[in-house]
């Protein structure tokens, strides 16, 4: 039976000898047909297709985890069918299709692919049927990111492909982590636990009111006392621990409003107790208790 790949014709005749040149014709005929299969070293895993000038066989890589589509017709087929069928794979290829960066298109989304153009007119011959479905199997195949639409899971409801969905790896960085005790700063809370920090240690008679809201001052002899970043802790009020080591003359600053009496205090040997408090321009001190 004649075929592309091999064919004996008419050698040897019925009831003739075959000759060494003529077997030798007959064997290099058979070694041209086998030459039109691809190799079997490194083509392993691949697909076999005709090749472009359509003399031989070539191995391709198979780009798809899903079955190819089984479609072998013979002869011609109507333009209207080819059509038919070509709709139905796009359809199908549109349904399947997900973004696979880790979120999901909704259901009912349309895919954003263009949709194919494909109207014959007339009949088409079956070999360009069979390569216009191959193709459109490979572009379904890299819709879904390499994979078979049976490996998704399609009975759960996708979120959309939104920016704003949460993923837990943010959590802790740049989102913060859920907790009923956090405290707010617009609101009146109600706070069960002492809330406090650490004294700054300050021994120069100048306080920044941004730094912190109680303090510790040990010095000797004279000084001014002062306070700086006033404007910005109108409302802030504290404590201030006093030590004076020695004696000496001590002065207030312009923004600094305490009695006569109390900056004497200062000046003598002893320890102070005073509290303030800050209205954003000026800050008023008080020597509540002293030794």
């Amino acid at each position: 039976m004649a075929n592309e790949f091999y064919d004996h014709t008419n050698y040897p005749a019925p009831n003739t000898k075959a000759t060494s040149a003529g077997m030798r014709a007959e064997l290099d005929l058979i070694e041209a047909g086998f030459d039109k299969l691809p190799a079997l070293s490194g083509n392993s895993g691949k697909k076999i297709v005709v090749n472009a000038t359509g003399d031989g066989l070539t191995a391709v890589p198979d780009t798809s985890s899903a079955a190819d589509v089984p479609f072998s017709p013979t002869g011609g087929i109507a333009a209207t069918n080819v059509q038919a069928a070509l709709a139905e794979l796009d359809t199908e290829k549109a349904a399947a299709s997900h973004n696979h960066d880790g979120v999901y298109v909704p259901v009912g989304a349309t895919y954003a692919a263009t949709a194919i153009s494909f109207a014959p007119t007339g009949t088409i011959a079956a070999t360009d049927v069979q390569a216009a479905i191959a193709e459109l199997d490979s572009e379904t195949q890299t819709a879904l990111g390499g994979k078979s639409p049976t490996s998704h899971n399609h009975t759960g409801v996708y979120e959309p492909a939104d920016a704003t969905i949460l993923k837990s790896a943010a959590i802790g960085t740049t989102v913060q982590g859920y907790d009923v005790d956090t405290a707010k700063t617009d609101v009146a809370q109600n706070f069960t636990a002492p809330q406090r920090s650490a004294p700054l240690t300050d021994n120069d008679l100048s306080f920044d009111l941004s730094a912190k809201q109680n303090f510790n001052c040990t010095w000797t002899g004279a000084g001014t006392l002062t306070f700086t970043n006033i404007a910005s802790a109108a409302g802030q009020s504290g404590w201030i621990k006093f030590v004076q080591s020695g004696t000496g003359t001590v002065a207030a600053a312009a923004h600094s409003l305490i009695t006569a009496a109390n900056l004497t205090k200062l000046g003598a040997a002893g320890t102070y107790i005073a509290s303030y408090y800050c209205d954003g321009t000026d800050v008023y001190v008080s020597i509540g208790t002293y030794a």
